[in-house]
């Protein structure tokens, strides 16, 4: 039957081949492109051929649309060459002509959609044959060791309680416990709901069953939480429900403004779940207020902030994640400056940031100690199931045998031992160096088996620098303190049960996986030396914990709804709200919405739970971008704004909402204040403070600088609805991606290319060559072409708008590419950021270079002393004047209009090329001062050249080219700054 399908679909298969050679494709083009008879919506003028050639790869690749374009993410181009879609796309009254090759492709995308159809049930069912398999598989294994898991134990007891003799083993169970009392009721299934009900509910008279939960904090379904269990027992309860009316975290005006904030809606968590309004606890005070600028008195402060976000640009889905992140970091800086407690400064340790993602985790993390604010990253509850366990696993695998090469391997590109792909392959290259690191797991195993785990690990440890390592990074307090408890765990565990490496190997596994019988308290995550410091973590680690002042910075941010090519869980809406699992089908649009709404349900109670963990004031961040606040509040995201000012308005004074950024504030008013009344003070030094030598670069200079970290959306690409640019004014790259791997590519072609002799044949081979070598060789012929044709049209460009030279009239003598420097940096207290603002606020072009001072002032690198190292990517010359170009691939825009000289300042400016070029030319400057006889600047310097390569054209002089020649006063300014030392 299916070598029958396959047969048919070949068949229709062969028809549209032919009817592609047959003339199909510019019958087709002739047909899409023709304004009179087809809307340009789905057809751009400028797209049409390079979907064609999609097309022709399809038909000649001879593979299903399913098979291929999936991966490539151009199936959607591909279909709209089929009768019944270009008919859709027909001018009113408009009747089009028959062509061969669309009736052929409506045949064979029909065949392909059954076939996938057929494919998608197999699937289903192999997917389910496998997961049964699996799980009794994992049951026998288990029976046979005579071990059991939690969930294992549940589904017995279940299965034992509803089988034959389940009413004696009821009624068992019953005479041990006369009452049953259960907590988090919330956080349950149908399965231990059901043992319940059936020992305690099943019996007359029944004994006393409490349950106590609140489906507000239902957050947990991704462990197996299942809410609708919950609500079946309330239901189940009847009347003998009660609700508790006093809230005794918080402090009155808190719990005013969230009774407020949730009035807004009538049902906010979905069916079932309702908000009840409670009252403040009679001992709960109001202990929030911030101290006036001046640092006098203190005035009473709202207890909910809302702080409305706008979007960075229209077209992007929500706030830029760093630029929140920075702007949280701000707000806890202000805070920790004028907020006050009970009249008494806020100790950072009272403050909390729940995100909702880990790598959210990891950007407020940077972001405060960007600003010197100490913070502590919350870990799982248990060490055992942290990254450093895991790794540490793995290292000591390596040092019990060192002679294996994957486990060396693996143990090297732990975060521990820290070498990445790159560093793991030049070991391929360098026997030598492999030798050592063998020598050195071998050494270290040795002293493990004589003198123990901490001797053998901390040898190899010490030797190195796995603690300097992980407390230079990201969460390194935590790491640390992980390792040193799993060692001390390991240690404890050799000396008690007298283990050798193998079998403390074994151990440390079991105890990954959660099989050892061992004293939970033992592995439950210790303080980290930062546990005074801002608690950063996520809302689902918080949930039972409670912090003075809470920060929500993603309150906008839905977990995401079902997505087509996944599974997911929703629940049956029939009486008995069964779990079921959904792995595709024809059914799958119809429970679709089910699954959604459940997700938007568990959102909404996420948000719940993360503005109940403040005692005294929670500061949300809101953006008009839909999400739980946004439905919470209003529904549609667009009236977020003034609902919001509603709110405030309407809450006496407890509600606030902030638009503007707090001022900035310096970080060591931020940084907290002592525990206690003692006065200490550092000794003031008696001299300057040495500054060690070190080699950094221009990457180095501007890394984590706000502009930088944050640039506007370059690389969104424009909506189908959008108005698009006329075929003349559209860049032929618009719809090449952006990201370093296609920058890395064409800065490769041109080092690579003969400048003055290149055509089409060569540029296209050195293309190809770099695409594949950077991950690229995915990219459609049509995409190709383009890029072809743009390097072309770069080398043929005029450099300025008056003419002057093309990147093709430079012969090879004349020039030089990927030119390394190493400029000295040697002034005696070192060069900071103000150092170079200076000399561009006092030297610079007062139109824009001058303004760029400002930018300067804010990089954040450490006083530097040494050396600046870099590559120029083009140095040449021409008609007697040395010049530094560099090439960009900056996406700025689907025009040429974007691409204008005068569009490029703010992008130069953003990025921080501004101080690139003058490092350039400062050091060809000393170059030349070397090299070249009777060099003078202003006679023998050019200037600098920044191609930003997707705006250029040779019938455009100029777009895509930002120029300029510092003047000499500037070169000499910045020369003296950066110093010398003769060197």
């Amino acid at each position: 039957m299916a070598e029958l399908a396959l047969d048919d679909w070949r068949r229709l298969l062969d028809a549209a081949r032919a009817a592609w050679r047959d003339g199909g494709r510019e019958r087709v083009r002739d047909l899409v492109r023709d304004r009179k008879r087809v809307a340009g919506k789905y057809f751009r003028t400028n797209s049409v051929d390079g979907w064609l050639d999609l097309l022709g790869d399809a038909l000649e690749r001879g593979e299903p649309l399913i098979v291929w374009s999936i991966e490539d993410g151009q199936r959607d181009k591909v279909e709209r060459f089929r009768a019944s879609f270009v008919e859709g796309q027909a001018k009113p009254g408009v009747d089009l002509p028959r062509i061969d090759l669309l009736d052929a492709m409506d045949e064979l995308l029909a065949e392909e959609e059954r076939l996938e159809s057929e494919l998608e049930g197999v699937s289903i069912g192999l997917a389910r044959r496998f997961a049964d398999e699996a799980l009794d598989q994992e049951r026998d294994l288990l029976r046979e060791s005579g071990r059991a898991t939690h969930d294992g134990i549940v589904d017995e007891l279940y299965r034992a309680l509803q089988g034959e003799g389940g009413e004696a083993l009821a009624e068992a169970l019953r005479g041990e416990f006369g009452a049953a009392l259960i907590d988090e009721f919330q956080d349950t299934d149908a399965r231990q709901y059901g043992i319940f009900q059936r020992v305690f509910a099943g019996a007359r008279p029944a004994p006393p069953l409490l349950l106590i939960g609140d489906p507000k904090q239902a957050i947990y379904s991704f462990r197996g939480a299942d809410v609708f269990a919950y609500l079946k027992a309330k239901r189940d309860a009847g009347e003998a429900v009660c609700s508790l009316a006093v809230n005794r975290r918080s402090g009155p005006m808190l719990v005013g403004a969230l009774n407020r904030l949730y009035a807004q809606a009538d049902t906010p968590f979905g069916p079932e779940i309702d908000y009840e309004r409670v009252e403040a606890a009679d001992d709960k005070r109001d202990l929030f207020g911030r101290a006036a600028p001046d640092g006098g008195s203190v005035a009473p402060g709202a207890a909910l902030e809302l702080v409305f976000v706008e979007r960075d640009n229209p077209r992007s889905p929500a706030p830029a994640e760093a630029r929140v992140a920075a702007r949280v970091a701000a707000h806890v800086a202000e805070l920790l400056a004028r907020g006050r407690l009970e009249n008494e400064p806020i100790e950072p340790k009272e403050v909390a940031v729940l995100c909702r993602t880990n790598r959210q985790v990891s950007a407020v993390f940077e972001a405060l100690a960007a600003r010197g604010i100490g913070a502590s990253v919350r870990g799982p509850q248990s060490v055992a199931g942290s990254e450093e366990a895991a790794e540490l696993e793995c290292v000591l695998a390596a040092l019990a045998e060192p002679g294996r090469a994957a486990f060396v391997r693996a143990a090297l590109s732990t975060r521990l031992l820290g070498l990445d792909a790159a560093g793991l392959l030049a070991l391929d290259q360098d026997e030598a160096g492999w030798t050592r690191w063998v020598e050195a797991f071998a050494n270290a195993g040795r002293r493990w088996t004589e003198c123990g785990v901490l001797a053998g690990a901390g040898a190899l440890f010490d030797r190195t620098g796995v603690r300097r390592r992980l407390l230079a990074g990201f969460g390194g307090d935590r790491a640390a303190a992980n390792l040193d408890h799993l060692l001390e765990l390991c240690h404890e565990a050799e000396r008690r049960e007298r283990l050798a490496p193998a079998a403390l190997l074994r151990w440390l596994g079991e105890l990954r996986a959660g099989l050892l019988e061992e004293p939970a308290e033992d592995h439950r995550l210790r303080l980290d030396r930062e546990s005074g410091a801002v608690q950063v973590g996520t809302v689902h680690g918080a949930k039972g914990l409670e912090y003075d002042v809470v920060y929500v910075p993603w309150a906008w941010q839905p977990s995401g709804g079902p997505r087509a090519d996944r599974w997911w869980i929703y629940h049956d809406p029939g009486e008995e709200r069964r779990a079921v699992l959904d792995l595709g089908g024809p059914e799958r649009e119809t429970v679709q919405p089910l699954a959604a709404a459940e997700r938007e349900q568990e959102d909404a109670r996420l948000l719940y739970v993360a503005l109940t963990r403040a005692r005294q004031r929670c500061s949300v961040f809101c953006a008009p971008v839909g999400g739980p606040f946004a439905r919470l509040l209003v529904g549609e995201p667009q009236r977020l704004e003034n609902a919001l000012a509603g709110l405030a308005a309407d809450s006496g004074g407890a509600i606030e909402v902030v638009r503007d950024w707090p001022g900035d504030v310096a970080p060591a008013a931020a940084r907290g204040h002592a525990s206690d009344t003692a006065d200490w003070r550092a000794r003031e030094p008696g001299r300057p403070a040495a500054v060690g030598e070190r080699t950094s670069s221009f990457s180095g200079l501007v890394h984590g600088a706000p502009e930088a970290a944050d640039p506007r959306d370059l690389d969104s690409a424009s909506s189908e609805d959008e108005p698009l640019p006329a075929e003349s004014e559209r860049i032929p790259l618009a719809e090449l991606p952006g990201g370093a791997r296609t920058g890395t590519a064409l800065h490769e072609v041109f080092e690579r290319l003969d400048l003055d002799a290149a055509d089409p044949e060569s540029v296209r081979s050195v293309l190809d060559r770099s695409l594949e070598r950077h991950g690229l060789g995915g990219l459609g012929e049509a995409l190709r072409s383009s890029l072809g044709r743009a390097v072309l049209d770069a080398l043929d460009a005029p450099l300025a708008g008056d003419g002057g030279p093309r990147l093709r009239d430079l012969p090879a003598p004349a020039r030089a590419s990927e030119l390394e420097f190493w400029l000295a940096a040697r002034p005696a207290a070192g060069i900071e950021p103000a150092t170079l603002a200076e000399v561009f606020e006092s030297h610079g072009d007062p139109r824009r270079v001058r303004s760029y001072a400002a930018h300067a002032r804010g990089l954040g690198f450490a006083r530097l002393r040494g050396f600046l190292r870099g590559f120029v990517d083009l140095v040449f010359e021409h008609e007697g004047r040395w010049y530094v170009l560099d090439y960009k691939s900056n996406r700025l825009g689907e025009r040429f209009s974007d691409y204008a000289p005068e569009r490029l300042w703010n992008e130069m400016c953003a990025r921080h090329y501004v101080l690139q070029y003058h490092l350039y030319a400062l050091a060809l400057h000393r170059l030349l001062r070397l090299r070249l006889p009777g060099y003078d600047y202003a006679t023998h310097f050019g200037g600098a050249y920044y191609l930003f390569l997707r705006g250029m054209a040779p019938d455009r002089p100029g777009h895509g080219v930002y120029f300029d020649c510092p003047p000499a006063g500037l070169m000499e300014a910045l020369d003296a700054a950066v110093g010398r030392e003769g060197a």
